[in-house]
């Protein structure tokens, strides 16, 4: 094989590079799908949840959404562990175990962390299993799905060595985190309803996709900031907290702004807390993630990429 792309690579055909490109990534590819079934195992073996029971037997869609939420996840962050730089292949295969592994048990903690200090008026194990209820697994699957664009981010960074980029990665999810939390916190106290009593009580789905459309919003802000992070963290720190200090309210504020020109004459937060419009749950995700695209645009400019 690398005797062919060799021969293929004297051809300066450029119609032929993306092949090239795709040939010599089929390994890291391969490589990327078994640390992703690794992370599904992971999730399985310490969980009390009975996968094969809730996934085939009793249908459960809000498993269904949590864990579907958490293998995305995982793929997100894996996507900032692919080699972008001439690299030797063990230093290739080294930066991705390391990456894939500390998704898997940093996503593994993120879920955790959903339960205890951001859906924290209930047991979302409890509300999955014995009520079904999609609105959980929708949120927890939006924090799951924040948490690998955090991790994405903090993969592609430059560190000098490799104990320094894995507690930078360590520290910029640790970070990540708290900005979830504050940010649901905020969020919680805009909607004009108790998002939290009404998933619980009413089994809300619209309020649980509402939320989980936001908390994969602040992942795309982070990701966006997060990218080629150096070591100095004080400085990167500064960054996050500046961008948790303003954007987090702008992207509230630019959220309601974008409901109001999508759909001027409907009242988003009634539709969802009080008639339960997956509908309206859907268009208030939707402006939370197409707001924080267009911030994320805004940051990355400077490098003149883009967000996607």
């Amino acid at each position: 094989m690398t005797q062919l792309l060799a021969t293929l690579a004297l051809d300066d055909t450029p119609a032929l590079q993306p092949f090239l490109h795709i040939l010599e990534a089929l390994p890291f590819y391969a490589y990327a799908l078994l640390i992703l079934f690794a992370g599904k195992l992971f999730y399985e073996r310490t969980s009390r949840i009975p996968f094969h029971k809730e996934l085939t037997e009793r249908d459960n869609p809000a498993f269904g959404a949590c864990l579907a939420g958490y293998l995305l996840g995982i793929a997100l962050a894996l996507t900032g562990a692919f080699p972008l730089s001439p690299v030797t292949h063990w230093v290739a295969v080294r930066d991705m175990t390391t990456g894939g592994v500390l998704a898997i048990l940093l996503m593994r903690a993120s879920i955790w962390i959903n339960d205890k200090l951001i859906l924290d008026h209930f047991s979302i194990d409890v509300e999955m299993l014995r009520d079904r209820n999609i609105g959980a697994g929708a949120a927890v699957a939006g924090s799951c799905i924040g948490t690998g664009l955090v991790l994405a981010g903090a993969l592609t960074g430059s560190s000098p060595t490799w104990l320094h980029s894995v507690r930078d990665i360590l520290v910029y999810w640790a970070v990540g985190q708290a900005f979830f939390i504050g940010g649901a916190w905020a969020y919680y106290h805009s909607t004009g309803y108790d998002v939290q009593e009404t998933m619980e009580h009413d089994n809300n789905t619209a309020a649980g996709i509402s939320l989980g459309g936001f908390l994969a919003s602040l992942g795309i802000l982070l990701w966006a900031l997060l990218q080629n992070a150096s070591t100095h963290l004080a400085g990167e720190l500064a960054g996050i907290l500046i961008v948790a200090l303003v954007g987090i309210p702008f992207l509230l504020l630019a959220s309601i702004v974008t409901r109001k020109l999508i759909l001027p004459r409907i009242n988003l937060p009634k539709e969802i807390a009080l008639d339960k419009n997956s509908a309206a749950g859907l268009l208030c995700a939707t402006a939370s993630l197409a707001t924080a695209i267009l911030l994320a645009a805004a940051l990355l400019s400077r490098y003149n990429s883009s967000p996607l």
